[in-house]
């Protein structure tokens, strides 16, 4: 979790969690080391890798394939928000295609992200525990500076804006705004009208933004954790924490170290929690 102009702490720039493990990354000196915290026959097993960038042929397809459903989801809702204008006659046309626009441009795609990674992980019960875990233990170790135990882990939030999922919300939260404007009835605004409308959106989202609250658009990623869960984020904060210690101070020892492993990661999943 970045935190900036912060020398009190050390950085961890990445996290994935699964149903049973939790994953902390961190870069230095240009490369990335991993720490892996695992059930292991109910207890707590860590192991410390050596963490390396992919670009592999799946991400080219996935991201295919992502561009394919992007380009008909998009044509779905337009085509939809045009029948909805016909009907009604309001703004929606204008509306829902101006937030298509703005999240296209700004957040590059991020409103089929966010649909994509709903339908992926809202079933998915104990990875999204994890996800919690380890934000919880994250926003603790910011706030206290120093790695905190079960209890006071648990008093922080499930919510982080250094989140993926919370980052490819902007773009959701811009069309449920444009979503809510576009049922003004078309045939009694003024264009002074249209522009007051969309100044007070643009206020609101603006507050939205500066205070991060566009995060909590995020829920359907976190649920609340077991104290297990969160035990087991701390082991990975704890050692990871040591070993970029280690690195820090003599990085040939831990290059030198057999036992350490490789471990094949995106960039989006080391440089976001």
């Amino acid at each position: 979790m970045e935190k900036a102009n912060d020398s009190k702490i050390l950085r961890v720039n990445g996290a994935i969690a699964t149903d049973n493990s939790i994953t902390l990354i961190t870069k230095v000196n240009g490369k990335w080391y991993a720490t892996r915290a695992k059930e292991n026959n109910g207890a707590i097993a860590y192991e410390n890798c050596k963490a390396k960038i992919e670009d592999n042929d799946d991400l080219i397809i996935d991201e295919m394939k992502s561009r394919t459903i992007s380009a008909i989801s998009i044509f779905v809702i337009v085509v939809l928000a045009y029948q909805i204008t016909a009907v009604f006659k309001n703004l929606m046309f204008a509306t829902i295609v101006t937030a298509l626009c703005i999240d296209s441009v700004v957040w590059k795609g991020s409103i089929l992200k966010y649909f994509n990674n709903f339908w992926k992980i809202i079933h998915k019960k104990e990875r999204r525990r994890m996800h919690a875990a380890t934000h919880k233990v994250l926003n603790a170790y910011e706030f206290l500076k120093s790695v905190p135990n079960t209890d006071e882990a648990k008093k922080y939030s499930s919510f982080t804006e250094n989140c993926d999922d919370a980052k490819n919300s902007l773009g959701i939260v811009t069309l449920l705004f444009m979503f809510m404007a576009g049922w003004i009835d078309g045939r009694f605004i003024t264009p002074e009208k249209t522009l007051m409308v969309y100044g007070i959106a643009l206020i609101v989202y603006a507050v939205i933004f500066r205070f991060g609250l566009y995060k909590f658009a995020s829920w359907y990623s976190l649920k609340k954790p077991t104290r297990h869960q969160i035990s087991m984020a701390i082991v990975a904060l704890e050692e990871h924490l040591e070993l970029i210690k280690k690195v820090k101070e003599d990085e040939d020892c831990i290059l030198g170290d057999e036992k350490i492993k490789d471990i094949f990661i995106s960039y989006e999943e080391a440089t976001t929690i």
